[in-house]
C-alpha cells in the first residue's frame, strides 16, 4: 500500500490520485485498517531484518577496532558500542511494551463488546418477561 511507503496520508493521496476524504472514509472500513497495520508491520519487520544485517557488520567492525594498535581508536569503539547498546536495548523494551498495550486495548475492546451483548440480552429478556 502507498501510505506504508509514504507515510503521509497527503502524499498518498496524491500519488495515487484519491481525495484526502476518499481515504478517511475508507480507514472507517477495518478491512481496510486490518490491511494497513499488516502492510506496516511487514515493512517494519522488513526494516527491521536489514537493519539486524547492517547490525551484524558494524559490529564486526567494532570488534576489528577494538584491536586496533591506536589507543584513541579503541577507546571510541569502545564507547560508540556502549552507548549504541543502551539505545537498542531502549527500543527493544518500548517495542515490548506497545505490544502489551496494544494487546491490552484489544482485550478491553473485546470485554466492551461482551458487555454491551449481554445488557442487550438482559434487555431482550426482560422485554419478552413483561
Amino acid at each position: 500500500m502507498e501510505f506504508v511507503q509514504t507515510g503521509s496520508i497527503k502524499d498518498t493521496c496524491k500519488k495515487t490520485g484519491i481525495v484526502k476524504q476518499t481515504y478517511y472514509n475508507w480507514l472507517n472500513n477495518p478491512n481496510f485498517k486490518r490491511e494497513i497495520k499488516e502492510q506496516q508491520e511487514n515493512h517494519y519487520e522488513s526494516s527491521l531484518s536489514s537493519m539486524k544485517n547492517l547490525f551484524a557488520l558494524a559490529v564486526e567492525t567494532h570488534e576489528e577496532l577494538l584491536k586496533s594498535d591506536s589507543e584513541s581508536i579503541r577507546l571510541r569503539a569502545a564507547n560508540a558500542i556502549i552507548n549504541k547498546n543502551g539505545r537498542i536495548l531502549e527500543a527493544i523494551e518500548l517495542r515490548e511494551r506497545l505490544k502489551n498495550l496494544e494487546k491490552k486495548a484489544r482485550e478491553k475492546e473485546s470485554l466492551t463488546t461482551l458487555e454491551e451483548k449481554c445488557n442487550e440480552l438482559e434487555s431482550n429478556v426482560e422485554q419478552e418477561k413483561n
